[in-house]
């Protein structure tokens, strides 16, 4: 769940056999209650693939904000290794 700069994680499963089923248990399950948590800078870093090693700003708040317009580490690698892999820097086709 996002909110502005803030991200959280519910703290309880959630099902539902439909869309609205899930939401009104989320409603009622999660959010009424406040079944939920903010997550901790690591947490948003590690959801963005960065290595364990990589070294947080000593403000939380920055974190907070340089993760949320962060791009996913995985995915820029992946998308890398498939432009490279097309052959496309090849000299052969100067």
């Amino acid at each position: 769940m996002a909110s502005g700069t803030l991200d959280f994680v519910a703290t309880v499963n959630v099902t539902g056999e439909t869309d609205e089923a899930y939401k009104s248990n989320f409603i009622q399950n999660v959010l009424r209650p406040q079944n939920y948590r903010r997550l901790k800078p690591r947490e948003l870093a590690r959801l963005q693939g960065f290595p364990t090693s990589f070294k947080l700003h000593e403000k939380p708040k920055r974190n907070i904000k340089l993760f949320g317009n962060s791009v996913a580490v995985p995915v820029i690698s992946a998308v890398g290794r498939s432009i490279i892999d097309t052959g496309c820097f090849s000299h052969n086709l100067l």
